[in-house]
Protein backbone atom coordinates (compact mmCIF):
# COMPACT_ATOMS: atom_id res chain seq x y z
CA UNK A 1 0.00 0.00 0.00
CA UNK A 2 2.85 2.50 0.79
CA UNK A 3 4.50 1.56 -2.39
CA UNK A 4 1.18 2.80 -4.05
CA UNK A 5 0.76 5.97 -2.38
CA UNK A 6 4.76 7.23 -3.20
CA UNK A 7 3.72 6.39 -6.94
CA UNK A 8 1.04 7.97 -6.58
CA UNK A 9 2.28 11.02 -5.02
CA UNK A 10 5.07 10.77 -7.99
CA UNK A 11 2.65 10.72 -10.77
CA UNK A 12 0.83 13.55 -9.16
CA UNK A 13 3.80 15.54 -8.99
CA UNK A 14 4.73 14.84 -12.58
CA UNK A 15 1.52 15.92 -13.38
CA UNK A 16 1.29 19.02 -11.65
CA UNK A 17 4.64 20.22 -13.42
CA UNK A 18 3.32 19.38 -16.60
CA UNK A 19 0.39 21.10 -16.24
CA UNK A 20 2.55 24.13 -14.65
CA UNK A 21 5.07 24.34 -17.86
CA UNK A 22 1.87 24.12 -19.94
CA UNK A 23 0.92 26.87 -18.49
CA UNK A 24 3.88 28.93 -18.44
CA UNK A 25 5.20 28.55 -22.08
CA UNK A 26 2.09 27.45 -24.06
CA UNK A 27 -1.26 29.03 -22.69
CA UNK A 28 0.42 31.95 -21.47
CA UNK A 29 -1.51 35.39 -22.40
CA UNK A 30 1.24 37.47 -23.87
CA UNK A 31 3.17 40.76 -21.70
CA UNK A 32 1.95 43.97 -22.05
CA UNK A 33 5.80 44.31 -23.52
CA UNK A 34 4.87 42.07 -26.08
CA UNK A 35 2.19 44.29 -27.22
CA UNK A 36 4.05 46.98 -27.37
CA UNK A 37 6.51 45.85 -29.58
CA UNK A 38 3.31 46.05 -32.37
CA UNK A 39 4.76 46.51 -35.91
CA UNK A 40 3.20 49.56 -37.75
CA UNK A 41 3.33 50.31 -41.77
CA UNK A 42 3.33 54.07 -42.35
CA UNK A 43 1.90 56.02 -45.04
CA UNK A 44 1.80 59.59 -46.13
CA UNK A 45 -0.82 61.55 -47.84
CA UNK A 46 0.71 64.13 -49.77
CA UNK A 47 -1.13 68.20 -50.05
CA UNK A 48 -1.24 68.37 -53.66
CA UNK A 49 -4.36 67.05 -55.05
CA UNK A 50 -4.51 66.84 -59.02
CA UNK A 51 -7.96 67.46 -60.50
CA UNK A 52 -8.90 65.10 -62.78
CA UNK A 53 -12.00 65.35 -66.49
CA UNK A 54 -14.38 64.52 -64.72
CA UNK A 55 -14.23 67.23 -61.69
CA UNK A 56 -12.93 65.24 -59.31
CA UNK A 57 -9.39 65.30 -57.50
CA UNK A 58 -6.62 62.37 -56.94
CA UNK A 59 -4.49 62.78 -54.03
CA UNK A 60 -1.15 61.02 -53.75
CA UNK A 61 -0.55 58.62 -51.35
CA UNK A 62 2.73 56.91 -50.58
CA UNK A 63 3.62 53.58 -48.38
CA UNK A 64 7.10 51.64 -47.63
CA UNK A 65 5.37 49.50 -50.54
CA UNK A 66 5.07 52.19 -52.80
CA UNK A 67 8.55 52.29 -55.38
CA UNK A 68 10.95 54.85 -54.66
CA UNK A 69 10.46 58.16 -55.76
CA UNK A 70 6.65 57.51 -56.84
CA UNK A 71 3.36 57.71 -55.49
CA UNK A 72 -0.01 55.94 -55.90
CA UNK A 73 -3.52 58.12 -56.68
CA UNK A 74 -6.64 57.16 -55.26
CA UNK A 75 -9.68 59.24 -55.78
CA UNK A 76 -10.41 62.61 -53.57
CA UNK A 77 -12.09 65.71 -53.29
CA UNK A 78 -10.83 68.88 -53.08
CA UNK A 79 -10.44 68.79 -49.23
CA UNK A 80 -8.93 65.20 -49.04
CA UNK A 81 -11.70 63.57 -47.12
CA UNK A 82 -12.85 60.92 -49.22
CA UNK A 83 -9.33 59.88 -49.14
CA UNK A 84 -8.98 60.12 -45.58
CA UNK A 85 -12.61 57.80 -45.58
CA UNK A 86 -10.98 55.56 -47.96
CA UNK A 87 -7.87 55.24 -46.25
CA UNK A 88 -9.78 54.73 -42.69
CA UNK A 89 -11.81 52.01 -44.42
CA UNK A 90 -8.43 49.92 -45.37
CA UNK A 91 -7.14 50.63 -41.39
CA UNK A 92 -5.46 53.83 -41.62
CA UNK A 93 -5.50 56.27 -39.32
CA UNK A 94 -3.45 59.51 -38.49
CA UNK A 95 -0.74 60.08 -36.64
CA UNK A 96 0.28 63.41 -37.81
CA UNK A 97 -0.52 66.39 -39.66
CA UNK A 98 1.65 68.68 -41.01
CA UNK A 99 0.04 72.29 -41.47
CA UNK A 100 1.35 74.69 -44.11
CA UNK A 101 -1.05 77.54 -43.79
CA UNK A 102 -3.68 78.28 -45.88
CA UNK A 103 -2.68 75.17 -47.98
CA UNK A 104 -3.65 71.98 -47.98
CA UNK A 105 -2.18 69.76 -44.99
CA UNK A 106 -0.10 66.27 -45.40
CA UNK A 107 -0.84 63.40 -43.71
CA UNK A 108 1.38 60.84 -42.23
CA UNK A 109 -1.20 57.60 -41.49
CA UNK A 110 -0.29 54.23 -40.10
CA UNK A 111 -2.11 51.26 -39.55
CA UNK A 112 -0.67 47.66 -37.60
CA UNK A 113 1.10 45.37 -40.49
CA UNK A 114 -0.36 42.19 -40.51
Amino acid sequence: MRNRTNTLLILLAIAFGVFFLANRYVIAKPSPADEGKRKWEYGYLGSSWRRTEDSGYKASFATSSTLAGRTDEIDSSYDGLVALNKLGADGWEIAWIIEHGSNQPEYILKRPKP
